[in-house]
């Protein structure tokens, strides 16, 4: 039976230069305390879409963001998952996960992530082995470099959230985490029927803007992609899932590739697109799914509400005439690439 759908609001922008990796965290947790979304509707922290959000540290010097999904039928989170940001540009955490590790030129700026299962409490501190006692993932590198990272971008459903910075040219890195996919079985998964993932970026990666269309061209191994990359090097991009019932982690990666699916591709210099539209006058969206990385490459299900689109900027929203049909996320903020489109 298939899972209830998500229902995706965009939580906002906090915008600023972040000369740290502290001052990202921060924006992290101020988005997850907004009162409104863009649409401006009321956002309350555990109920509807909305996730509530906890801190480590103070508001000048934050080093941990903690982040739990809502839990109200249809939806749940009976396993108590959440998902931790943490770093304080010179500390290394005690358990990370392979392949990377904690090489000193990698501290400095670098934003860690990880999830962990059975959260009745965090102990901390986030560099601890266990900093919420037990059930721990370990950590990746979420990304790094953040000396010139400039906005935060935020979208949340029931079960899942995208968190969204910038550099100073509009260039993104993107970190998603939940039950991100719909597994469509019984078997292979969680008591709950879901399997909890969280993809991230990588040091010193962004989602890749070259040719068109790159960061969709491919489904496996690719720094820089959405929805899909595993990396096999350290600091490289990472997509993987809790096993069911553990704290171990199988990897995974997109199933489709998008290198020549928009019919109005353009190919200038520009790379501007004109909206791809059904005969209503909506945009037209391309389901995508994920598998595992290891063999055997069982399938892991489609993206819940979430789909390829033709030309949106990263942010912006996505609409038939007054009718918003989700939000934009991509690999620039300042014009079109093949987006993906969270829906409402």
């Amino acid at each position: 039976m298939p899972l209830p759908t998500l229902h995706w609001k965009f939580v906002g922008a906090d915008t600023g230069l972040y000369a740290s990796v502290q001052g990202v965290i921060d924006a992290i947790y101020r988005l997850g305390q907004s009162a409104t979304y863009v649409d401006g509707s009321a956002r309350v922290p555990g109920t509807g879409s909305a996730w509530t959000w906890t801190r480590e540290g103070s508001g000048a010097s934050t080093v941990a963001a903690i982040g739990a999904p809502p839990s109200v039928a249809p939806y749940e989170n009976t396993l108590d998952i959440r998902y931790i940001f943490a770093g304080n540009g010179a500390a290394a955490p005690t358990t990370i996960l392979t392949p990377d590790t904690n090489a000193a030129a990698q501290l400095v700026g670098t934003l860690w992530m990880g999830m962990n299962r059975g959260s009745t409490t965090y102990t901390g501190p986030w560099t601890a082995a266990q900093p919420f006692g037990s059930g721990f993932s370990g950590y990746w590198h979420g990304a790094g470099s953040f000396s010139t990272r400039r906005s935060v971008f935020m979208y949340e459903s029931e079960e899942g959230c995208v968190v969204v910075t910038t550099d100073a040219t509009g260039v993104t890195q993107h970190f998603l985490f939940g039950a991100l996919f719909d597994p469509l079985s019984a078997s292979g998964v969680e008591s709950t029927g879901r399997l909890y993932y969280m993809q991230t970026q990588g040091w010193g990666q962004s989602l890749d803007n070259g040719a068109p269309f790159s960061y969709l061209a491919y489904n496996d191994l690719i720094d820089g992609g959405y929805g899909n990359h595993n990396a096999t090097a350290n600091t490289g991009a990472h997509c993987g899932y809790f096993n069911p019932g553990l704290t171990t982690i199988t990897t995974a990666y997109r199933f489709e590739r998008f290198a020549t699916l928009d019919p109005s591709l353009s190919l200038d210099t520009s790379r501007w697109r004109a909206p791809w539209l059904t005969a209503n006058g909506d945009q037209v969206k391309t389901p995508f799914h994920a598998q595992k990385v290891t063999a055997p490459q069982t399938f892991l299900g489609p993206a819940r509400n979430m789909w390829f689109l033709g030309s949106y900027p990263c942010g912006s929203v996505v609409q038939n005439g007054s009718t918003v049909l989700g939000y934009a996320v991509g690999p620039v903020t300042t014009y079109t690439y093949g987006s993906i489109l969270l829906g409402v």
